[in-house]
């Protein structure tokens, strides 16, 4: 595993994994599976999957694997203080109080988003199997004050943070980084976060609605297959 420094606060799930030098993170996932077997596992019943069309098929399982990658940083870290008590009862002050902002200290703490995209291979309408993936980012936080207003998380000031990223398929990792990534000063979400519903009961009641997970199908014929089905991944669960 690697660690780097992050050229600035506002980057994402790619570059935390490949580097902030646009490195092709389709061609890299795609050979990481090529080196780990996972294809070849995946597409054993189908002999026609050989040559040409067997890299092709690697390919596009590679790009859908790289379309789940991309989200911001911030925006996930985000996501997951949004569960936080202290946050939500700072919310409900400031919805009360429209022109109240609230400074909530919240010191040294972990987040960790995981999501579990899934992406399922058919030959000719024959659905040969599903690649499970796993994308994981843990944020490691000192010193942190979120701004809350209007009942909704509007930013950030004066953090520590090192975050880690892992990328799997079949439980095999197939990359994996951590960076420091600093919040300098005060840095204002690009859109504000809600903290508590438009309705809510006492803080500390919000609730937490249930997310499908995301599916990519990859429909292929003896010639060529290409990407049919593109869900956007779920939003992170933060714990």
């Amino acid at each position: 595993m690697t660690t780097a420094p992050l050229p600035d606060f506002v980057v994402d799930t790619r570059e935390l994994l490949y580097g902030a030098a646009r490195m092709d993170a389709a061609e890299a996932i795609g050979r990481a599976l090529r080196d780990s077997g996972t294809v070849g596992e995946l597409t054993r019943g189908a002999r026609r999957l050989s040559g040409a069309v067997g890299r092709s098929v690697e390919r596009e399982l590679a790009t859908a694997v790289d379309g789940f990658l991309g989200e911001d940083l911030l925006d996930l870290a985000a996501s997951g203080w949004q569960y936080a008590s202290k946050l939500r009862a700072a919310a409900h002050l400031t919805r009360q109080d429209p022109g109240r902002t609230e400074l909530v200290p919240m010191l040294t703490h972990k987040i960790t988003s995981t999501q579990q995209p899934k992406v399922d291979l058919y030959v000719d309408d024959i659905r040969l199997g599903t690649l499970e993936v796993g994308l994981t980012v843990v944020f490691d936080v000192e010193g942190l004050l979120a701004v809350v207003r209007g009942g909704a998380l509007v930013g950030a000031e004066c953090a520590r943070c090192t975050t880690t990223g892992t990328l799997t398929v079949e439980q095999i990792t197939l990359a994996q980084r951590r960076a420091a990534f600093d919040v300098p000063g005060r840095v204002r979400l690009r859109r504000a976060l809600p903290l508590i519903p438009a309705q809510a009961g006492p803080a500390g009641q919000a609730g937490q609605a249930g997310r499908p997970e995301a599916e990519t199908a990859v429909q292929m014929s003896a010639d060529q297959p290409t990407v049919i089905t593109r869900v956007p991944p779920p939003p992170p669960r933060s714990r």
